[in-house]
């Protein structure tokens, strides 16, 4: 129960409430699966790590989902985001050439989903990107660029998976006035 009251918590607040640090709640930061250092203003890194919490037997466990936490060059780590996952990879990159950095998650569910939320600066917090799109039944969702130097996302799915011999369809994203958008280019 308290697991749930916790995930609810972060979800809602976004912060690691200091009740939930406390001994006799036992959560706590797992070591983290994936980190970057960031070099802006307002965020030193991100972290993706699951979060301790003790059961009702006095047992150590993790959370099922891991979070993506904001670390912040003052005040206290926010969570940002939590998903369910494994082998989390981040990347900083600006997407749109405007100067200021994404980041990019890339993880997988499952044996063969690949998946990638992009996140991005808005005041001092990192959101969420809609992005339904960069979902990949492969191995086949990474930061490509193009001949003049512009960052894409490719995303290589098959379609007919379920035929002998299934088509492999690739597809390139770009960020465009905040929203991931099909290149055509």
């Amino acid at each position: 129960m308290r697991q749930l009251v916790l995930a609810w918590v972060l979800l809602c607040c976004g912060a690691i409430p200091a009740w939930a640090t406390t001994a006799e709640n036992g959560f706590s930061q797992k070591s983290a699966e994936a980190s970057l250092t960031l070099e802006l203003r307002t965020i030193a890194r991100v972290d993706v790590s699951a979060l301790w919490f003790t059961d009702s037997e006095g047992d150590r466990m993790p959370t099922a989902e891991l979070y993506l936490t904001q670390y912040n060059r003052q005040g206290y780590p926010r969570i940002i985001d939590g998903f369910t996952g494994h082998t989390p990879q981040l990347q900083a990159v600006d997407l749109d050439g405007d100067g200021q950095v994404e980041i990019l998650l890339r993880y997988k569910a499952g044996g063969h989903q690949t998946l990638m939320n992009v996140y991005r600066l808005e005041g001092n917090l990192l959101r969420r990107l809609p992005s339904d799109d960069l979902v990949s039944d492969r191995d086949g969702i990474e930061l490509q660029y193009t001949s003049a130097g512009e960052p894409r996302i490719r995303v290589i799915s098959s379609r007919d998976a379920n035929a002998d011999k299934a088509l492999l369809v690739t597809t390139d994203y770009r960020l465009q006035d905040g929203r991931l958008v099909e290149a055509k280019d």
